[in-house]
């Protein structure tokens, strides 16, 4: 059935009277992808950790990731291809 504009305006006022909304259909059921459900743009900077019980050369600095340290890194292709093999990890 379709909604007129008295039952649309009807709506508005609950939620303005703090209604809970329990149609599980809506947009507001929809969750919202996290800023890591998708990988990061070449070129864009992250901060990484390397995994614990690696050691890795970071290509930028030519020194060894320190474990447990949160570091800069500008992403290339090594730093995708190292995120989707689970050597580094984003944070």
């Amino acid at each position: 059935m379709a909604k007129t504009k008295a039952d649309s305006a009807q709506d508005v006022a609950a939620q303005d009277q703090g209604a809970v909304d329990t149609n599980e259909g809506s947009i507001d059921a929809v969750a919202t992808p996290t800023v890591y459900d998708v990988p990061p743009r070449l070129g864009e900077t992250i901060t990484v950790v390397v995994a614990e019980g690696h050691a890795l050369i970071n290509n930028e600095t030519g020194s060894e990731f320190a474990a447990g340290v949160p570091t800069t890194q500008v992403v290339t292709i090594t730093t995708l291809r190292r995120l989707a093999d689970g050597d580094l990890v984003r944070v």
